[in-house]
């Protein structure tokens, strides 16, 4: 981590070096984690990533260069600004420091983000931007519904995530976590849009070597595949859960992902091609390789051996999965820091309208069997008896 820093106004450049730097007096909207502190915020920026302290008894974030899209820095009359959305949700941080817009200024282009001098408010294209997440089918264009009134449908999608009432023991919510380069924006409904045009990403991205990894693995081309590939399709809601961590297990961090399509046939097209005895490990890799990608070369993670595990359930309903080995920074206190060989598992469940994907990041080696069960189980119950209408 950096520290404070260089001090000075010309960019922290120091021998064609990007010098970290220590910002103090910023204010975040929204914040991190629900009802989380806005202000007062410091930032931490260095060659690697964001570290934000937030709070008068400072609560750490830190986000790497990558997961930062549609970086900005902009520049006002008043105000500086840095903009960017993490998993599909905007963040705006703003200071009254003008010297600030010099000092992030080298970071930002050499992430990839744009350097502006607004003419106008910020919010006047703020509002505008453009929230495009990774999902399952390709690379699909979602705007964040805002509208009242929500429909049957839509709160069926929401309620079929997990909470914090569905698990055993003691549980918080967790910022970013390495989880973040797999989960979306917590309790955010998207709807698909239309407007925009469903793109594959390209082949040499993070998305694309993953996309090409599990094509080989599964043994389906591009233009069938359903996942990854051309044969995708879009859902017509997606929302998905907080980031959940516990000491249970020895450590682990839980997330969901809902999906619910107008038709009943889509689901089950879908769940005729993952059914299949291959697919929970090689799920279960690309998912790894999609979290090496976006996360190096700031933690150097690296992916290991992989492994079927469909969990067993009560309830009736299509599930499978699989994990994968990974070498990364633990999230458990007391090896914060060290890099320890990690078990991340995906499981995918499948029912009427709705696809879920739980996604499960044990501190050591080895999935906990008996929670995967009792939360798939929980999930799988929940989408067999939710509402929806079939069009």
């Amino acid at each position: 981590m950096c520290g404070g820093g260089a001090r000075g106004r010309h960019g922290g450049v120091e021998g064609g070096r990007v010098i970290p730097r220590r910002l103090e007096g910023w204010t975040v909207r929204p914040s991190f984690v629900p009802h989380g502190p806005t202000k007062p915020v410091t930032l931490l920026i260095d060659d690697h990533g964001l570290t934000q302290l937030a709070g008068v008894d400072p609560v750490a974030w830190q986000v790497p260069w990558p997961l930062l899209q549609h970086l900005r820095v902009v520049r006002s009359a008043f105000t500086t600004a840095l903009v960017a959305t993490v998993d599909g949700q905007l963040f705006v941080w703003r200071s009254t420091k003008r010297s600030h817009y010099a000092a992030l200024t080298p970071f930002v282009v050499a992430a990839g983000g744009r350097v502006e001098r607004a003419r106008q408010r910020v919010g006047a294209w703020i509002g505008a931007a453009l929230v495009v997440l990774g999902a399952s089918a390709g690379t699909l264009g979602y705007q964040l519904r805002t509208a009242p009134g929500l429909s049957t449908a839509e709160r069926a999608t929401i309620k079929a995530n997990l909470t914090v009432a569905d698990l055993p023991g003691s549980w918080t919510a967790t910022g970013p976590s390495l989880l973040s380069a797999l989960a979306s924006t917590p309790n955010k409904l998207y709807t698909t849009n239309f407007a925009t045009t469903t793109t594959l990403p390209p082949a040499t991205s993070t998305f694309g070597q993953a996309a090409t990894s599990f094509q080989h693995c599964f043994g389906v081309s591009n233009s069938r595949d359903r996942v990854f590939g051309k044969a995708g399709q879009s859902p017509l809601y997606q929302v998905g859960s907080p980031i959940f961590t516990s000491d249970v297990a020895g450590g682990v961090q839980v997330a969901t992902e809902v999906q619910y399509y107008p038709r009943l046939s889509n689901v089950s097209r879908d769940t005729r091609e993952i059914n299949a005895p291959q697919f929970g490990s090689c799920f279960a890799q690309a998912n790894g390789l999609i979290m090496k990608g976006l996360f190096d070369p700031t933690y150097a993670i690296t992916t290991g051996a992989t492994s079927t595990a469909t969990p067993v359930t009560f309830a009736k309903g299509f599930r499978v999965g699989g994990a994968v080995l990974i070498s990364a920074p633990s999230f458990v206190p007391a090896e914060m820091g060290a890099t320890t060989t990690q078990s991340l598992g995906v499981y995918v469940m499948t029912q009427g309208h709705y696809e879920v994907t739980l996604y499960v990041l044990a501190a050591h080696r080895h999935q906990p069997t008996a929670l995967v069960s009792t939360l798939v189980n929980t999930v799988v119950a929940r989408i067999s008896s939710s509402p929806g209408r079939v069009l």
